[in-house]
């Protein structure tokens, strides 16, 4: 109601991963609502807490991590949530690469191979390929730590963006982004994949700050 003398628009702020089923649905609520149209703005979604938390106004967020909601914006900023869908990593090639779940483990461990995620410190995609990264050491000893290490693995220069990147072959993300563009991808061992609720203790022992 504060806004409302100064600006009419719905305010909907997304995370990449949602981008495509938001923005769909604005443009229906814009064919109803002449009177209160919707703009979207879509980014990482630490990244977009954080503006809310700035101060800027925000009716709608759509988030990819729903604890992020429960611990910086519940109660001040946010009355609760709903979470409406579920998701989990793989590893997707780029095109002129392949990968599968046979052969991951040695796509990723070539010492020329290059793999690449999003900037853990701004979006909850990029934390979680690290985390998974670490969980591959409950799925071969000291797997993890190699992954970690390698020389190719990409993205965790927080200066580094999609577009700012350098090539590379392989990408640890989510199952929906791979298989919204129709990539080829490996799925993960259950330990890695951070999709399995009975593993949460396991998953809860990779951790990033």
């Amino acid at each position: 109601d504060m806004y409302r003398e100064q600006d009419k628009t719905l305010q909907i702020f997304t995370a990449g991963v949602a981008m495509k089923v938001v923005k769909e649905t604005a443009q229906r609520w814009n064919l109803a609502h002449p009177e209160r149209q919707a703009e979207v703005h879509v980014g990482g979604s630490i990244d977009l807490v954080r503006r809310i938390l700035a101060g800027a106004r925000c009716d709608v967020l759509v988030t990819a991590d729903d604890t992020i909601i429960s611990r910086l914006l519940v109660p001040h900023h946010a009355k609760g949530y709903i979470t409406f869908a579920s998701n989990k990593m793989v590893v997707s090639a780029t095109p002129g690469n392949h990968i599968s779940s046979e052969d991951w483990k040695e796509k990723l461990l070539a010492s020329d191979a290059t793999f690449y995620h999003q900037n853990p410190y701004g979006d909850p995609s990029g934390y979680r390929a690290v985390m998974t990264l670490m969980l591959g050491n409950a799925v071969e000893d000291g797997l993890g730590d190699r992954l970690l290490a390698h020389p190719g693995h990409i993205g965790m220069d927080s200066a580094l963006t999609l577009r700012t990147a350098p090539a590379y072959q392989y990408a640890i993300e989510y199952y929906s982004a791979a298989a919204s563009r129709g990539a080829e991808f490996a799925e993960l061992p259950a330990e890695m994949d951070l999709s399995d609720p009975s593993k949460a203790d396991l998953y809860a022992t990779a951790t990033f700050a």
